[in-house]
């Protein structure tokens, strides 16, 4: 006997400008998620509103239009709580302590 289930894939959505980086984690991640992938975080957070299939957002801080700072201010300021409350995992370069305090 099959089961079918109407339930939507549960998707991770990885956030940066560098392709590379967005593929390579989009590598790692899609054994176990879809994955959707924006090159900054206005793309991304029309993702975010737009598609309840994400589960899960892995970001870079340091990108064009909205940064990873300003794409956290909307996720954590929105009034849906499906929103507000995704887990969001932050990925940069970027070593300096403000920007790792910031970023908390």
């Amino acid at each position: 006997m099959s089961t079918t289930t109407n339930l939507p894939e549960k998707r991770v959505l990885v956030v940066d400008d560098s392709k590379f980086v967005r593929t390579t984690f989009a590598s790692i991640l899609k054994a176990s998620f879809g994955v959707r992938e924006d090159k900054d975080g206005e793309d991304a957070w029309q993702s975010i509103n737009g598609d309840p299939s994400i589960v899960m957002v892995f970001t870079d801080l340091d990108m064009p239009r909205l940064d990873g700072f300003g794409l956290l201010q909307r996720i954590r300021g929105s009034a849906d709580r499906r929103i507000k409350e995704l887990p969001v995992v932050v990925i940069s370069g970027n070593e300096a302590a403000p920007m790792k305090q910031r970023a908390r």
